[in-house]
């Protein structure tokens, strides 16, 4: 395992949650600080290890909790259905065991619907949900209709996906992988063999076509999580690396047009990863928007 990824892995724990093991980083596990608390939801195909660029900034002014969803990283990859509303499930029994009432969420790609999700939780009254204080999204189809997945994604969230991911090899994922990166912030390889690492931990590949169902899950339940936006009565905040081809420029366009006083926050020269491409950026916009932060 490459350095700083076993790292990360050492300084995390694992909690049983819902019949399956899972693995989180927790910045303050005594919480005798007192800081308010941030839920990271990392993205697909990658993992909580998303944050590490961020991390200790964040960590001066809060609380920081970040897991592995099931089937994701450290966490367990058993052979089943992969629901978005599970993953939400999963992220507040976690914050339920770790005694926490009340989170700001910051969060990127898959785990964008889960934040969606949690927010029409709360505007609902209905499923386990946090008290939420503000959500802060990157990059992700926050609107599948301005989405634009990968053809790798498209093909193996279909029928034959069981079949084809056996060809997928690691050329092939981390060169699909680093196509959404902005051109002059691409991952070292380094990097690329710890998210291939993450991948394919415990037969990974196994279960990504699994796992891409979020891809139908975000047509089908569309208007619940849009209108999850709409009904929020807690700050939201969209940062947006422009250069992403999945969920970059088209994706700001549709969040200014559906969502009232609409608070976008372009980052021109990256893409889909603003946490890891520019991180300092992530920072400054996480520290200006979420209220409770302390300072």
């Amino acid at each position: 395992m490459v350095d700083g990824l076993s790292q990360w892995h050492a300084a995390g724990a694992r909690v049983e949650l819902m019949g399956e093991r899972v693995f989180y980083r927790d910045s303050n596990p005594d919480g005798a600080e007192g800081l308010p608390s941030l839920l990271l939801l990392h993205g697909f195909p990658t993992a909580s290890w998303d944050w590490r660029f961020v991390w200790s900034a964040l960590g001066r002014h809060y609380r920081l909790i970040a897991p592995d969803f099931p089937g994701f990283g450290f966490s367990a990859k058993p052979v089943r259905a992969y629901t978005i509303q599970g993953q939400a499930d999963v992220a507040a029994a976690l914050l339920d065991r770790l005694g926490i009432q009340r989170a700001t969420v910051l969060a990127h790609d898959y785990g964008d619907s889960v934040a969606q999700e949690l927010l029409a939780r709360a505007a609902s009254g209905i499923g386990a949900s946090p008290a939420l204080d503000a959500v802060c999204f990157l990059n992700g189809g926050l609107f599948p209709e301005a989405q634009r997945p990968l053809r790798i994604q498209q093909v193996l969230a279909g029928p034959a996906g069981p079949w084809l991911v056996h060809l997928v090899d690691k050329r092939r994922a981390m060169a699909s992988l680093r196509s959404v990166f902005g051109e002059g912030t691409r991952p070292s390889e380094g990097d690329l063999e710890s998210y291939w690492t993450l991948l394919t931990r415990e037969r990974g590949l196994r279960i990504v076509p699994a796992i891409l169902g979020y891809l139908a899950q975000r047509r089908e339940y569309r208007e619940r999580w849009v209108n999850g936006l709409a009904v929020a009565d807690v700050p939201l905040r969209f940062v947006v690396g422009m250069r992403d081809p999945v969920s970059g420029a088209p994706m700001a366009s549709r969040y200014r047009e559906l969502v009232a006083r609409a608070d976008v926050i372009e980052i021109e020269s990256v893409g889909h990863y603003p946490q890891c491409e520019s991180p300092d950026a992530v920072i400054d916009a996480m520290l200006a928007f979420a209220p409770g932060a302390a300072v």
